[in-house]
């Protein structure tokens, strides 16, 4: 291991992983989450200056600001997709990242249903 890659390590932030499966196909899939990404105002409440990138090509995505930074992905699952969310979050949010993980995968869930 470098040095780089130790300190890499050691300064990574705590991320929170949240997955969801729906019968929507993967490009309905992904317009939902764009929107749910781009319009949510508990994420504009947490960090109002957050950007978004989508990659339409690949139904992937990015978000990032001051309070956080996601990569998401939604992939052809079957006749549904399945999306995944891996938000870094800051230390100072590390005692809330299973109650943020448990809400934003509520959320994403309705958002799919």
């Amino acid at each position: 291991m470098t040095e780089g890659q130790f300190l890499d390590n050691f300064v990574s932030m705590p991320k929170v992983t949240v997955n969801s499966k729906s019968a929507k196909t993967q490009a309905e899939a992904f317009e939902v989450v764009k929107d749910f990404i781009s319009n949510d105002p508990d994420l504009k409440k947490l960090d109002p200056s957050y950007k978004v990138d989508f990659n339409e090509s690949n139904h992937s995505g990015q978000a990032k600001g001051k309070q956080f930074s996601a990569q998401l992905r939604v992939s052809g699952d079957g006749d549904g997709s399945s999306v995944e969310i891996v938000v870094d979050l800051p230390f100072m949010l590390s005692p809330f990242k299973g109650k943020i993980q448990s809400s934003l995968k509520e959320k994403l869930d309705n958002a799919l249903a």
